[in-house]
């Protein structure tokens, strides 16, 4: 058995961020990696995976985790305030995406936006099979189909022209609600496995209202994964991962106007070029981005570690 990894997962990680990571775990253990998780949120994992949950764990038991469990961590988003603690006593890997810190130890992103000198790019992780297994209730919603779902922006400005677009679709738009919807009567899709399984059953257009992060991107693929296209506004994320082609823009600079090229991107998106960019955007991610790609570099990364030489 090779060197155990603990894994030390962000509290603020999305269902569609831990989808990546749930990847990376049945992959990586797959392999014959020994990987242990802690999540210091409590977000649903639903696999035969080694997860422990820090709120459930007692005083002494935290501590021991801290002092002795592991000599070779990864910590995934956001740190924890007892994490430089670990750092003076074992090997750690740190990977952001969305919010930047401080790093701990050996720094990676998964864009290559992002990549500068100091940071190693480690590829994301997207298990097509892992979202078409998915097993979850399906939400109870109401209108009829197909459905527009809007992730809710959480501190970010709205897309010029988004908003009043979608005061026109209030009953057939279902809300992620990452950040607040923008009234009390919407309705709202699961922050949970619920998400995919209503793509997956239904159908439907993902419109992201602001300007697209990382973590945005990675909502979108699995979207895409699911046969759902996107609508947002140009984004080097969107691009790098999904094409040019895999998801329909938004051109803010018409003469049309940005309401009117919001509305167009959405009829577009809920048509036949819809299905188009969805199978553009999926045939994009299993060529460049299968997961054992992205597995490779996550354990030639773990082995510069070990001092493992290929």
């Amino acid at each position: 058995m090779k060197q155990t990894i603990t894994w030390c997962v962000s509290k603020e990680c999305t269902p569609w961020e831990r989808i990546v990571l749930r990847g990376f775990a049945r992959q990586i253990r797959a392999s014959g990696e020994d990987v242990r998780i802690l999540d210091t949120g409590a977000g649903a994992w639903n696999e035969a995976l080694p997860v422990e949950y820090w709120h459930a764990l007692g005083q002494g038991e935290r501590l021991a985790k801290i002092l002795f469990s592991g000599r070779l961590w990864h910590f995934w988003g956001k740190l924890p305030p007892w994490s430089g603690v670990v750092a003076l006593r074992a090997r750690t890997v740190h990977t952001q995406w969305r919010t930047f810190d401080r790093w701990a130890g050996f720094p990676s992103v998964t864009s290559q936006h992002q990549a500068r000198q100091a940071e190693t790019y480690l590829p994301p992780l997207f298990d097509k099979q892992l979202l078409w297994n998915l097993e979850a209730s399906l939400p109870a919603v109401g209108g009829d189909g197909p459905h527009v779902a809007v992730l809710a922006p959480s501190q970010k400005r709205w897309s010029p022209g988004c908003q009043e677009m979608l005061r026109e679709r209030r009953r057939v738009a279902l809300w992620i609600a990452l950040g607040l919807p923008p009234d009390r009567e919407s309705e709202t899709l699961p922050l949970n496995d619920g998400l995919f399984v209503h793509w997956r059953e239904r159908g439907g257009l993902l419109i992201l209202p602001a300007q697209p992060d990382v973590a945005d991107s990675w909502l979108a693929t699995e979207a895409a994964l699911l046969a759902v296209a996107t609508v947002s506004e140009p984004s080097p994320f969107m691009d790098e991962l999904l094409g040019r082609d895999g998801y329909v823009a938004v051109d803010l600079r018409g003469a049309s106007g940005v309401v009117s090229a919001w509305k167009e991107a959405v009829e577009r998106g809920l048509g036949a070029e819809g299905r188009t960019v969805a199978a553009r955007a999926r045939h994009r991610i299993e060529e460049e981005f299968p997961p054992s790609r992205s597995l490779g570099s996550l354990v030639a990364l773990y082995d510069t570690l070990r001092g493992v030489e290929h």
